[in-house]
C-alpha cells in the first residue's frame, strides 16, 4: 500500500533508549509496504506494544472562501454606518435605518418654547478603517415606512430618504470619544414641537405620528469618508426646549427607536481588484486562486471551509494506527496585524452534508475554542491561533461521502465585531497553516 502523506518519526525499540529520528516519505514507504496485513484502525495498541510514535503535519488542505449573498441584519447587535476601500477585501459601505417611536409626551407650559433638536449616537467601540479620517455623517428623513410582510430585513433592503436632516464632519476618535452628536434641522425641529404643544392628532398616538415621520437613514459621504463605525441600537433623536415661569427652566424629550425589527443595516459590496475579486461573480473561490490565502470578515459574512482529504488515508499507514492528538494552526499572513488589527478570537465550526454549521468545537471544559491567540509582537512570524481538533479527525478516519464533514473558521464574536483576518492556507510559501496529528502506529513483524 502507498501513502502520500511525509511524517516526522520517533521510534521506540524494546531494548534501545528512547530516540528521535526524522525520515521522510521514501523511508516511510519502504517501512510500511513491506506489511501484507489488511490495514485496519483500532484504538487498543499501547505504548508496551512497541510502536511508533508519529507526527504528521503536512496535510494538504481545500480551502474556499465564500460569502452570503443575503443574511438577516434586523437582528445584529449594533447599527453600522460608514465606507472603507480595504485592499483585501474590496470596497464596502453600510447604512442605517431606522424607525423612531412616539415618546410619552409631558404637559407642556403656555411658556414652552423650541430650542433644538439633535441625534445622539453612542459609539460601541466598533471600528473598520482609517479612523485618522473624516466621518462624514447625513441623517435623512426617510420618505416610505419601513416595512414588509415577514418584518426581516437584510442586507440588501433600502428605503428612499433623500431629504437631509442635518449632518456631521469631523474625526471620530473611537477610543476617546463616547458619542457623536449633532444638530437636527431647526425647521423641522421646531414643526414636530409645534405638534406636539397644541396636542395634534398626529402626534396622538404612534400610528399617526409614523404616517408623519417615517424614520432615518443614517449614510455617509463616500468622497470624504473611509471609515466604518459601529453604535448602539439605543440612538436618540432629542428635542430640546425651554419653559419660563420667570426663571429659564430647560427641559428635553427623546424620541427612541420603536420596536425591533424596524432597525436594520443597508451593506454594498464591491470586491473589484481586491483579493476577493473571485468573490464578485461568484459566491466562493477556492484560496488557490487568491495567493493561498483565505479571508475572515463576519460581520460581512466572510468564512473559509477547510477540507482535508487526507485524513481517510491514515489507517492505511501501518497495520495498526490509533490516533492521540491532532491540532489546527491556524497562521495569519504577516502583514495582517499591521493596520488593521487581528481579532482576539477565532471559532471553527463543522459543516454538515445540508450545509448547516455546528458549534463552535468545544475545548474539554465544554467551552467554545477560540484559539488562544499566541502573538509574536517583535517579528510577527511565531504569531498563531490553535485548536484541538481530535474528535473531528477521529470521526473523519470513519466516515464515508455522507457522513464526512468539512471545518468552517470564523471570526469569533458574531457579527458585533468588524474584524477583518488574512490567513495562509496549507500551501502558502511560507508560515503556512498546518493540521498536526499525532498518532502510534503499529507494524506486524
Amino acid at each position: 500500500m502507498t501513502v502520500s502523506i511525509p511524517a516526522t518519526v520517533l521510534c521506540r525499540k524494546k531494548m534501545m533508549s528512547r530516540t528521535v529520528v526524522y525520515i521522510r516519505t521514501v523511508v516511510c514507504l519502504l517501512l510500511w509496504t513491506a506489511c501484507t496485513r489488511e490495514a485496519q484502525y483500532i484504538e487498543t495498541v499501547t505504548p508496551s506494544e512497541n510502536p511508533y510514535l508519529v507526527q504528521v503535519d503536512s496535510f494538504q488542505g481545500n480551502f474556499t472562501v465564500y460569502r452570503e449573498d443575503s443574511f438577516v441584519t434586523s437582528t445584529s447587535a449594533f447599527a453600522l454606518a460608514g465606507f472603507h476601500h480595504d485592499p483585501d477585501f474590496g470596497t464596502v459601505r453600510s447604512e442605517h435605518f431606522v424607525q423612531m417611536g412616539l415618546p410619552t409626551i409631558p404637559e407642556l407650559a403656555n411658556s414652552a418654547r423650541f430650542d433644538s433638536i439633535e441625534l445622539v449616537l453612542k459609539l460601541n467601540d466598533a471600528s473598520y478603517g482609517d479612523t485618522m479620517s473624516r466621518f462624514a455623517l447625513q441623517a435623512y428623513r426617510l420618505e416610505e415606512q419601513l416595512y414588509n410582510e415577514k418584518k426581516i430585513f437584510y442586507n440588501t433592503s433600502r428605503f428612499t430618504a433623500t431629504q437631509s436632516l442635518g449632518s456631521f464632519n469631523a474625526v471620530v476618535r473611537p477610543q476617546a470619544d463616547d458619542s457623536i452628536r449633532f444638530l437636527l434641522s431647526a425647521s423641522f425641529g421646531s414643526e414636530l414641537f409645534g405638534l406636539l404643544r397644541t396636542k395634534s392628532v398626529i402626534t396622538g398616538n404612534e400610528e399617526q405620528f409614523l404616517q408623519y415621520f417615517k424614520g432615518l437613514r443614517l449614510a455617509v459621504d463616500t468622497s470624504q469618508t473611509n471609515v466604518m463605525f459601529g453604535f448602539g441600537k439605543d440612538l436618540v433623536m432629542r428635542l430640546h426646549y425651554h419653559e419660563d415661569d420667570g426663571n429659564i427652566h430647560r427641559k428635553s424629550i427623546d424620541f427612541i427607536p420603536s420596536a425591533s425589527p424596524y432597525q436594520f443595516n443597508y451593506i454594498f459590496r464591491r470586491y473589484g481588484n481586491s483579493e476577493l475579486s473571485p468573490l464578485q461573480s461568484s459566491k466562493d473561490a477556492n484560496a488557490a486562486l487568491m495567493n493561498n490565502r483565505f479571508f475572515l470578515q463576519e460581520f460581512f459574512r466572510i468564512r473559509t471551509v477547510i477540507d482535508f482529504p487526507d485524513i481517510s488515508q491514515l489507517p492505511k499507514t501501518a497495520d495498526f494506527v490509533k490516533v492521540l492528538n491532532a491540532q489546527l494552526e491556524i497562521r495569519p499572513v504577516s502583514t495582517t496585524g499591521s493596520y488593521y488589527g487581528l481579532p482576539p478570537a477565532l471559532n471553527v465550526y463543522q459543516l454538515q452534508a445540508d450545509q448547516t454549521m455546528v458549534g463552535p468545537i468545544l475545548n474539554s471544559e465544554g467551552s467554545a475554542q477560540d484559539g488562544d491567540l499566541s502573538l509574536d509582537a517583535v517579528y510577527g512570524k511565531d504569531t498563531r491561533y490553535l485548536f484541538d481538533v481530535t474528535n473531528y479527525v477521529l470521526q473523519e478516519i470513519g466516515a464515508d461521502n455522507y457522513s464526512s464533514q468539512k471545518l468552517v473558521l470564523a471570526i469569533g464574536g458574531g457579527d458585533s465585531t468588524l474584524s477583518r483576518f488574512t490567513g495562509n492556507t496549507t500551501a502558502a510559501p511560507s508560515l503556512r497553516s498546518r493540521l498536526i496529528v499525532s498518532m502510534l502506529v503499529y507494524k506486524t513483524q
